[in-house]
């Protein structure tokens, strides 16, 4: 069960920003989308973009207006997001861990950006008028073009209290509305701070919105209509699909059922074989108003969701095995161990008609003694878990190349992410003696969270050393 804010004291706070695309006005052609961002904070997004002429806009702009916007704003910068150290975001000391969000453009002007998590994860605190304990929370959000350039575009911040007559433990949910302008990109950086305590998470999500079919015109709700957090369900879900264009009829699935090969070691060349999009089968599902009825996918694969069978673009809703990300049976635990052992050895664990007693003889056999291989599993198998979380795309994180290095070395002492590279160091930066990996993303209609990991040989000796060390 979730909370609703509705009856909860809230404060909003939201800065207004013309971004430094309004000095293209007066040293060069109007751009389209410079042109929309003005209007659309002149004009707090009222109207369609499709509908723009001096008749609609009230009230009307003026120069005098836009000077005054120009001089109170001025030129406002920050740190570009592309030369910040990102590892937190890996990290296993994060505070907030099960604050979620997810993205839903409502229109050509704005996103809404769910949000969720544990009201036990607050500090509350003793009310000055004695009249119970509360916690006070502050959601503060930055929108930039992208991770190289460091222009605000928007920003703000949402702060609200929670009284214990709602009681820890249970799930807060709620939303707020940014600024987005179709078609564009964006990157979204967002803190969630508890205020009693001080503590403070960020999190990035990056705003894809430079097609009306991609994944974020959709929006999976559960039974009570509150967003789906991830991209995958279980066989007893029951979930709708909500699509911004309301005037759709059918929506086309296409279903596969693949078993993707687990990532290979850094050294070796990459699996490059060709993925078919032709679906395993096609069904449509009827929508009405921006609605679907009440669904389920019960067989395990992925679901890839369209309005325009002529497009890759759509949503993807996976359903992998039950329990997922968890690792749940010694079945799931028996396949990372690809990782760090021999092909004969693996051979040998599969043949093993007990999963379990192939996994427990592997680690036994491996770290020497029972109290060892005990550590060893529970570190080894929350890697699993944590890549599964971070890095699944269209197959489990841990198969993924960032899940495997995940697994191996580690959560990275130092990230950088640009639009289509993310570079983890181990080590110092800087350091000859550190090791650096470069993920290219790769562009799937299925996913936006997959990345290839640039090969080299020059990776052997890391790695075998990584893996003797989980080995000893």
């Amino acid at each position: 069960m979730s909370i609703h804010p509705a009856t909860l004291r809230i404060k909003v706070h939201r800065v207004p920003h013309i971004p430094s695309y309004v000095f293209t006005i007066f040293t060069q052609k109007i751009k389209v989308q410079s042109f929309l961002y003005i209007i659309n904070a002149l004009t707090d997004g009222t109207f369609s973009h499709r509908m723009i002429s001096p008749s609609h806009l009230s009230p009307k702009p003026s120069w005098t207006l836009l000077l005054s916007l120009l001089a109170i704003t001025g030129c406002l910068t920050v740190n570009k997001l592309g030369i910040t150290n990102l590892a937190y975001l890996y990290g296993t000391n994060k505070n907030f861990t099960d604050v979620e969000y997810t993205v839903y453009h409502t229109s050509n002007f704005k996103s809404r950006v769910y949000y969720r998590f544990n009201t036990s994860d607050l500090k509350y605190q003793k009310r000055r008028d004695g009249a119970g304990s509360c916690a006070t929370f502050r959601i503060s959000y930055e929108l930039f073009p992208s991770y190289h350039e460091k222009t605000l575009i928007d920003s703000g911040s949402v702060e609200r209290t929670d009284t214990l007559k709602y009681s820890p433990g249970k799930r807060y949910y709620s939303s707020f509305d940014i600024k987005t302008i179709y078609p564009a990109n964006f990157i979204l950086s967002v803190s969630f701070t508890d205020m009693n305590s001080k503590e403070s998470y960020t999190t990035l999500l990056e705003i894809n919105k430079e097609s009306s079919f991609s994944d974020q015109n959709f929006l999976l709700l559960n039974g009570e209509n509150e967003a789906i957090f991830t991209p995958y369900v279980t066989a007893t879900t029951d979930f709708r699909i909500r699509c911004n264009n309301e005037d759709a009829r059918r929506l086309f699935v296409g279903y596969y059922h693949r078993d993707f090969p687990c990532a290979v070691p850094p050294f070796l060349p990459p699996d490059n074989e060709k993925f078919s999009y032709v679906p395993d089968s096609l069904f449509t599902i009827t929508i009405a108003g921006g609605i679907t009825p009440l669904i389920r996918f019960e067989k395990e694969g992925f679901y890839h969701v369209r309005l325009d069978t002529g497009r890759h673009e759509g949503i993807t809703v996976f359903r992998f095995y039950e329990g997922f990300p968890e690792i749940v049976d010694p079945i799931r635990m028996l396949d990372p161990l690809r990782y760090l052992s021999t092909r004969k050895e693996f051979g040998t664990l599969e043949s093993e008609p007990d999963a379990k007693a192939a996994v427990d003889s592997f680690w036994i056999s491996t770290t020497g003694n029972p109290e060892r291989a005990a550590l060893m599993i529970r570190k080894y198998y929350m890697r699993v878990e944590n890549a599964n979380r971070y890095f699944t795309s269209y197959e489990e994180g841990w198969k993924t190349d960032k899940g495997l290095i995940y697994i191996i070395y580690g959560p990275p002492n130092v990230v950088y992410r640009q639009n289509n590279i993310e570079r983890w160091i181990f080590g110092e930066e800087g350091n000859m003696m550190s090791t650096t990996f470069n993920f290219v993303k790769v562009s799937n209609p299925f996913t936006n969270n997959d990345y290839m990991l640039e090969k080299s040989t020059g990776y052997k000796e890391s790695w075998y050393m990584a893996v003797s060390t989980w080995r000893r």
